[in-house]
């Protein structure tokens, strides 16, 4: 069996840097975006844009992200793009009719059909750039990635302050800059790389040829990583629409700002292990590795906490002004989960790595029990507060948890041969890198 050859350290490096221009710039960009929102409306559309962006995202980012795009970078990091093929196929007939199905869902729910439907295009727009970067990202190809995915975003900016500045306003301003965002995201990439496209193509044709692709394995896991997605989505985000239950739609304005403030910080732990993760599924022995990481994303978080618990005292004010300390409050009250965050970026990609999706799928249902428990003693008593609190305590449990199976799993001899071989602790077999990918990598 043909073995895929390290990436050099150049690479590597290279990689990190792509990732940092999408995620930092990117986020940067997102980060100002959402902060903006309450200075461009009142805080009331934020509420209303925050409850229908985030019932869609509920449904639809976990199949992409957490099973689709998971399941891509994997086995293309392993080598095996009969699997790859069969998640793009998946991907192409499944997500049109899902997203068709969810708008006309979408006609019951007391939300603006256009607000949905403007919503619903740029997650479809989204979602089939995030498997191309997938893709690449398992070959460590992260250039078109780095390039494209902070440009667009610049250009999210842009269309926000221009269809403002043309009169546009309330919840479907964010819901049409946000789709110009995407606009922009495709031109760039068939203007820009038009090469990574065709050797897609390329190698997805090529693979036809090959091993028979194991259809049933495949949706078995991306059922499993999908339930996983939707099921952490759920105890990320389901304090968003509590609170729009409970209290009312302010303070899920205040709440989602604060949120976001607090996410701007993730771009560490997103990067590195966007890079890290093929590096893990190539690994033969994860835990030297896995330790390391640990210690190194430890620290970071710890370091993340204190800078934005000292820095958002002047930064709201600076912002906003006096009368949004609501904002300040919740990010403090948050500001917690960051080390947990860290650490659960790491330990929960390890399980993937190491094929415990069932494992990952009964801790993040374990979180999410959790969860709305907390929320519903909490947010009576304390509002977004209490929501805070209750998002705290799900990501550290979910993390220690996370971080012990992953290294229970390490300790029990798993390696990446009993894992391309059936015989590791997770279930069904894995290829790795095989005869199809000789030759593959330039």
């Amino acid at each position: 069996m043909g073995e895929l050859r390290e990436p050099p350290a150049r690479r590597v490096i290279a990689n990190v840097l792509w990732g940092f221009l999408h995620h930092g710039l990117g986020r940067a960009c997102l980060f100002v975006f959402f902060l903006a929102l309450p200075t461009l409306m009142t805080i009331e559309d934020v509420g209303r844009f925050t409850i229908a962006y985030t019932v869609l995202l509920l449904l639809v980012q976990p199949v992409a992200e957490a099973s689709l795009g998971l399941i891509v970078a994997k086995y293309t990091a392993r080598g095996d793009l009969a699997m790859v093929r069969v998640a793009f196929a998946g991907a192409g007939r499944v997500l049109p009719v899902a997203l068709g199905v969810l708008w006309v869902a979408s006609l019951l729910a007391p939300v603006s059909p256009v607000l949905t439907a403007v919503l619903v295009a740029y997650l479809g727009l989204i979602l089939y750039q995030a498997l191309v970067f997938a893709y690449l990202r398992g070959r460590q190809r992260m250039r078109m990635e780095g390039v494209v995915g902070s440009l667009e975003k610049v250009a999210s900016l842009a269309a926000l302050l221009g269809l403002w500045r043309a009169g546009i306003t309330g919840p479907l301003l964010p819901a049409l800059a946000l789709l110009a965002m995407a606009c922009t995201g495709w031109i760039l990439t068939l203007l820009l790389f038009r090469g990574e496209i065709r050797e897609l193509r390329g190698a997805m044709r090529a693979s036809a040829g090959g091993a028979a692709p194991r259809w049933l394995e495949l949706v078995r896991e991306g059922l499993a990583l999908g339930a996983v997605g939707l099921v952490g989505f759920l105890y990320f985000r389901l304090d968003v629409l509590m609170l729009g239950a409970m209290v009312g739609t302010a303070e899920v304005g205040y709440y989602f700002t604060a949120s976001r403030c607090v996410e701007a910080t993730y771009i560490v732990p997103t990067v590195l292990m966007l890079v890290l993760m093929p590096r893990l599924a190539r690994e033969r022995d994860v835990r030297p590795l896995l330790v390391r990481t640990a210690w190194v994303m430890g620290g970071l978080g710890i370091v993340a906490l204190a800078a934005t618990v000292t820095a958002i005292g002047w930064v709201v004010p600076l912002v906003y002004g006096p009368g949004f300390g609501r904002i300040a409050v919740l990010v403090r009250a948050l500001a917690p989960a960051i080390v947990a965050v860290y650490l659960g970026f790491l330990f929960t990609q390890a399980l993937v790595v190491l094929d415990l999706q069932r494992r990952y799928l009964a801790i993040a249902v374990a979180g999410l029990v959790v969860n709305v428990a907390c929320n519903v003693v909490l947010i009576p008593l304390l509002e977004g507060v209490g929501a805070a609190i209750a998002t705290v305590v799900t990501e550290g449990l979910v993390t220690i948890a996370a971080g012990w199976s992953a290294l229970r799993a390490c300790a029990s001899g798993s390696t990446l041969a009993d894992r391309s071989s059936g015989r590791g602790r997770g279930g069904p077999a894995h290829h790795g890198a095989g005869a199809e990918t000789a030759g593959l990598d330039p």
